[in-house]
């Protein structure tokens, strides 16, 4: 019986630890015992660790008489990027991947599928590597659009179209803006002397930016969810 009790002040001793933290310290993420919710909550509330962490550095690194410059985003989507990807290539995408698909790969797209905004895609896993490919419509400045197959790669900091993709649209500069599913954001040309030179990759900036959400279901087809997920919420028990 004292065991109990004692356990039993123990655990309420412990969680009124973490409330009187997070009371006394609400400026920063929030922090409770390690479980799943206590992770959840952590990256669905505010401040955003990723955020918080972020600026803590920038601060300490002021602090410390290091030179901090908040325009510097680093060498993303450089000419310098590789990523091995040898399995997919533009024969795959023209052949085995447009035949899964059911449309010719680079096909002109409608005008008014090319301004639909997709909430909810479709796409598959391909070969023994299980590569995400998504089809959808890119759509160039000028309004041409064309179905693009795309392999997801969320570890890619930058979205990229192939030469081949980049030249049926008409774009020759290696930044351009266009539309992808609906959703603008700046693409890059993949590039000419890496392995996946004439592939699409569609990167993590993309994915990050319109919250893509990826579900997989059976057979190899997975759902895209765009703009998934809300704020946690606390819920009272009823």
């Amino acid at each position: 019986m004292l065991k109990q009790v004692l356990k039993t002040k123990t655990v309420r001793t412990s969680a009124c630890k973490y409330l009187y933290f997070q009371t006394r310290h609400a400026h920063v993420p929030f922090s409770g015992p390690p479980s799943y919710a206590t992770v959840n909550r952590r990256f669905n509330s505010h401040p955003n660790p990723v955020t918080y962490f972020s600026h803590k550095k920038a601060k300490d690194d002021i602090a410390n008489g290091k030179f901090v410059d908040i325009h510097d985003i680093g060498a993303v989507g450089s000419a310098e990027f590789d990523v091995l990807l040898t399995d997919v290539t533009e024969k795959t995408l023209r052949t085995a991947v447009a035949e899964l698909t059911g449309i010719s790969y680079l096909q002109d797209a409608s005008e008014n599928e090319a301004n639909l905004k997709v909430e909810h895609g479709s796409g598959f896993l391909y070969g023994p590597n299980f590569r995400p490919i998504f089809p959808c419509i890119v759509k160039n400045k000028k309004g041409n659009a064309k179905w693009v197959f795309f392999v997801v790669n969320s570890g890619s900091p930058a979205t990229y179209l192939s030469a081949t993709t980049s030249a049926a649209l008409g774009i020759s500069e290696y930044l351009t803006s266009v539309t992808i599913a609906g959703y603008g954001h700046l693409a890059r040309i993949s590039p000419e002397n890496s392995h996946f030179s004439d592939v699409n990759l569609l990167g993590g900036d993309f994915c990050s930016v319109h919250k893509l959400a990826l579900t997989y279901g059976d057979e190899g087809k997975f759902t895209v969810a765009f703009n998934y997920g809300t704020s946690w919420e606390l819920k009272r028990k009823v």
